[in-house]
């Protein structure tokens, strides 16, 4: 049976067009220039496989890394590394040879499931073209000390915080998408980001624990209290309630379609 998952059926249309809309940036082309005279791509794998710990090919988090790339149809070679970090994160980092970093922590505790489908759904990110965006970053942020390299500009940098948002709401339709299982779709948003003493209690089926929260979130009444919510926390985590009524918003059109389970326990 051919169980692959299309790059059309969980592309945000927001990531899409915001992806594009950077990419056509002349200083974007520009940095992009630099980093191919200066093989900044190959030096970028230098760094990581010299040091950082290769995953053996029996690591259930390479297993998990190939069969994410029959999933989506990727084909690259398996540059899967563990790195000491204390969030529980996969980043894929590189342009033309994506190199897969898996959190030391994420691997520590040992929830087998989400390591092995946060691994998997890496694969979605490779499909969608987010390593090369990010790579695009990460040169900017790690080697802008060192060369020359093109200023951001204020609206540039703008769009391209909108897409790393956007970007999650593509990751979470792809681990919906690979995992047909709604409820543990909805932990993995919360994941790493709510204490598991806590979360390990939730609830995500009917009277869905947090759900009670994005109602809060999308109840502020104008722009001024969603900004004043917006810097009393972390960025990153304001933007959870969105990621959650995104995902069910997506289910809800979907579910049928793709056969996603609601039934699983949340364990």
């Amino acid at each position: 049976m051919d169980n692959r998952i299309l790059l059309q059926e969980y592309l945000h249309p927001t990531d899409r067009a915001l992806s594009q809309r950077i990419m056509e940036f002349p200083v974007i082309k520009q940095l992009l220039n630099i980093i191919f005279e200066k093989k900044l791509d190959a030096v970028n794998y230098y760094l990581y496989n010299s040091s950082c710990i290769k995953l053996p090919g029996e690591h259930p988090a390479v297993k998990a890394f190939q069969d994410g790339k029959r999933r989506f149809g990727i084909n690259t070679a398996d540059h899967v590394y563990v790195v000491r970090s204390y969030d529980f994160d996969v980043r894929i980092v590189g342009y033309t040879e994506p190199v897969v970093l898996v959190s030391s922590r994420l691997i520590e505790e040992n929830d087998s499931f989400l390591l092995k489908e946060r691994v998997a759904t890496s694969l979605a990110a490779i499909s969608a073209g987010h390593h090369k965006l990010e790579f695009l970053l990460w040169i900017y942020e790690n080697f802008s000390g060192m060369i020359q390299l093109p200023v951001l500009s204020t609206a540039l940098t703008g769009l391209i915080s909108e897409w790393q948002r956007s970007r999650q709401y593509t990751l979470d339709r792809a681990f919906l998408l690979y995992t047909g299982n709604y409820l543990m779709t909805k932990k993995n948003i919360l994941y790493g980001t709510i204490p598991y003493s806590i979360l390990k209690n939730f609830n995500f089926g009917g009277n869905d624990t947090y759900f009670l929260q994005v109602c809060d979130f999308y109840r502020q009444n104008n722009l001024v209290d969603i900004a004043a919510s917006v810097f009393s926390v972390l960025q990153h985590e304001i933007w959870i309630p969105a990621r959650y009524k995104e995902i069910q918003t997506f289910y809800q059109g979907g579910g049928e379609k793709h056969g996603m389970d609601m039934q699983h326990s949340n364990n």
